[in-house]
């Protein structure tokens, strides 16, 4: 009863004085912040809570009496674990949204050198020819090397 009473006269204090420091201070923390909880509500989490339920239903439809000491045993650990795969699959979809961007810049980066490498391969080369000698060994070691010339 002491409980019901408290809260009426909370709600009657926001009701009647709502422009106060206390009304407002009342007013964001029983109105507002529950009202924003709730907004941020998604039919997923909506999915996922009923998910639960059926399964916690079904495990104590099936074992019984014991079900409620194991799922009570185990519903820390099993909130950690929904928890974990958020935050995973959370990372995971970051992950693949930064290699999506880099291979996209990759790509890019990869088609510019390419078509620099077409551009080189394609330019008309200068034909290079072979040095003509203009001396000849000498047959003798003795002799110096003399100059070929024409007959």
């Amino acid at each position: 009863m002491k409980m019901v009473a408290t809260l009426v006269m909370l709600w009657l204090v926001m009701a009647v004085a709502p422009e106060t420091p206390v009304g407002r201070a009342l007013w964001r923390g029983f109105v507002e912040m529950p009202a924003q909880f709730l907004n941020r509500i998604t039919r997923g989490h909506v999915l996922l809570t009923a998910l639960l339920v059926a399964t916690v239903v079904g495990v104590v439809w099936l074992i019984g009496e014991e079900a409620v000491r194991l799922l009570s045993m185990a519903s820390p650990e099993a909130l950690s674990w929904l928890v974990m795969v958020d935050a995973a699959s959370l990372l995971d979809v970051a992950m693949g949204v930064v290699l999506v961007a880099t291979s996209v810049r990759i790509g890019a980066a990869w088609a510019r050198v390419g078509a620099a490498w077409r551009r080189v391969v394609r330019r008309p080369r200068a034909v290079r020819t072979r040095p003509v000698r203009t001396e000849r060994a000498a047959d003798n070691d003795d002799e110096e090397p003399r100059r070929a010339m024409a007959a």
